[in-house]
């Protein structure tokens, strides 16, 4: 399969690699909760990049390019995980000129429940 090829064998490695990711993301899919999907692939990515920084043979394989792109990745998806979390519950705060103490109760009984399902989710 090799031939003998040292960079075939890094070529199988990436591609290897690729489907993991590929597979990630298709299975965060099915994540319903707002977040869920980010934390998932936080996570997940976290952990290849981890495993790849603490193999010097497999960083040396994938180039500090490809380090450089997961950092980059896993920033998107925290700010994404931010987004989805919790713009809901920041979307609560109605910006008005009455004052606080007036603010109906309705309004944070809306901001209650979307910070408990931001919370628990």
């Amino acid at each position: 399969m090799l031939n003998d090829n040292p960079d075939k064998f890094g070529q199988v490695v990436i591609q290897l690699i690729s489907s993991l990711e590929f597979l990630l993301d298709m299975n965060s899919r099915s994540l319903g909760l707002q977040g869920q999907q980010q934390v998932f692939l936080l996570n997940n990515m976290n952990f290849v990049l981890e495993q790849a920084n603490n193999s010097t043979d497999l960083k040396l394989i994938l180039g500090e390019n490809w380090c450089l792109q997961r950092h980059v990745q896993l920033d998107q998806f925290l700010a994404s995980y931010v987004e989805a979390s919790w713009t809901p519950v920041m979307s609560s705060f109605i910006i008005t000129r009455i004052p606080k103490i007036l603010w109906p109760q309705q309004l944070f009984d809306k901001f209650n429940s979307r910070f408990e399902m931001t919370c628990s989710g």
